[in-house]
């Protein structure tokens, strides 16, 4: 059967269903019924009829395919999916149901042939693609548990403008609708931020989210990957230019990503390791480094992306470039004299650089590799910061490659940043990518 990629998405009366799904409870077990041409188990459920409402549709087919004559029902959420080959695919959506069923009556003559309650989820089910993803989220109805999970939200308040302390009630709401258990976690500076995770990360919850801005997000990561920790991460962005979350199409609104975290299932994603540290999205030398991590966060606040602009061209007068060699993990080697260079996985760096969207994949275990030569004229200048400021590569001037990893090795010691912030690099750096290592809902 085809993979499918799927959303859940909050109850809605009025959003439009082709769908229609419903779990039952019988007796405190799942009833599911077996079509008559198969040896599979499926949920009742079927397509909404013209001129049906989904609840008249879910109404009728729990009766046609299980013969339950009294029962309660309950809206539970939508989904909608498509086939995870073709993004082109416009899917179908559905509304999922909860039945509770007092009594059985005799199975209607219909293309079911059975119905058996069972434990749990069976293995052998007739729609592997969407029906365990739909159970997971109400399964404590089965188990005797509560729906939802508990989670941790690890909140920088002083990231970007410090919109997200307007937010907080509306983030705080979007996961209790979603039946999450959220308890919320003021940090008051990084190394309480790293004692605070630390904590959390031995409670064990079913997900932390972490609000604030690239750094917010680079710290969470790192301490989570230090911690050798599987828990899934939920970002909402609430920093100043948050390169990572444009990319990855995150909603900039915090109650938005709330949503999508509350609703939404954590996937792979791709991490570098920058010799004994992880980054998320980008380590860079050279020009406009130091802008990242120069920036004061009271000038950030004020000014937002303009501040990063305003210290990359102060940058300008004083660019110096690197004697750099550098081999690549396949084999690659690329020797000069560099102005600028990066591993990234993202199409935005510091706000200022833009890399092309159609070149950048955050899952395919690769990320890019930037080297931009020194300018022997003004000319040759624009050339580059046009270039970087497009995302259009000038090859006579700038190296791009996809690579697993790269070995930096220089004449002297090079700062580095990673994710905006300073990191020593010394002669000699090794830049690995780690593929899917960070479970990310996005």
């Amino acid at each position: 059967m085809p993979e499918l990629t799927s959303w859940l998405l909050p109850w809605d009366d009025d959003r439009p269903c082709k769908y229609v799904v419903v779990f039952s409870r019988f007796q405190g077990r799942l009833l599911l019924s077996r079509h008559r041409d198969r040896s599979t188990w499926e949920t009742q459920g079927g397509h909404v009829e013209p001129g049906e409402s989904p609840w008249e549709a879910a109404r009728r087919e729990l009766w046609e395919e299980s013969g339950a004559e009294e029962f309660t029902l309950e809206p539970l959420f939508h989904y909608h999916a498509r086939l995870a080959a073709d993004p082109q695919d416009p899917g179908a959506a559905g509304a999922v149901f909860f039945a509770e069923i007092a009594r059985l009556g005799p199975l209607p003559e219909s293309e079911m042939a059975q119905v058996k309650a069972f434990d749990s989820l069976p293995e052998n089910i007739t729609y592997p693609g969407i029906t365990p993803r739909l159970y997971q989220r109400i399964q404590g109805r089965f188990t005797h548990q509560e729906d939802g999970m508990d989670l941790h939200i690890l909140i920088n308040p002083n990231a970007g403008r410090q919109i997200i302390m307007q937010d907080l009630e509306a983030v705080y709401g979007a996961f209790q609708s979603a039946g999450d258990r959220p308890r919320l976690e003021l940090t008051v500076n990084a190394a309480h931020s790293a004692e605070v995770l630390g904590r959390v990360m031995e409670e064990k919850p079913g997900a932390i989210v972490c609000c604030g801005g690239d750094g917010t997000l680079s710290a969470t990561v790192n301490g989570l990957l230090a911690g050798g920790s599987q828990i899934p991460l939920g970002y909402i962005p609430a920093g100043t230019t948050n390169d990572f979350a444009s990319f990855l199409g995150l909603p900039k609104e915090p109650p938005r990503a709330a949503e999508l975290i509350a609703w939404g299932q954590p996937g792979p994603i791709d991490i570098g390791r920058f010799d004994d540290r992880y980054f998320v999205y980008v380590a860079s030398f050279g020009a406009f480094t130091q802008t990242s991590y120069s920036v004061t966060q009271s000038l950030k606040n004020s000014l937002g992306h303009l501040a990063y602009v305003i210290e990359g061209i102060k940058e300008l007068p004083v660019l110096k470039s690197y004697p750099v060699r550098v081999e690549t993990a396949e084999g690659g080697l690329y020797e000069g004299d560099y102005l600028f260079g990066s591993v990234s996985n993202s199409t935005s760096l510091g706000g200022i650089i833009k890399l092309d969207g159609s070149q950048v994949d955050p899952t395919d275990g690769k990320f890019e590799l930037s080297l931009v030569k020194r300018p022997k004229n003004l000319h040759e200048l624009n050339r580059i910061l046009r270039s970087l400021m497009t995302g259009k590569v000038d090859e006579e001037l700038i190296t791009f490659v996809h690579t697993a990893g790269a070995a930096f090795s220089c004449g002297e010691p090079m700062p580095w940043s990673l994710d905006g912030e300073y990191a020593r690099g010394g002669e000699n750096v090794k830049v690995e990518v780690l593929p899917g290592a960070l479970k990310l809902y996005r």
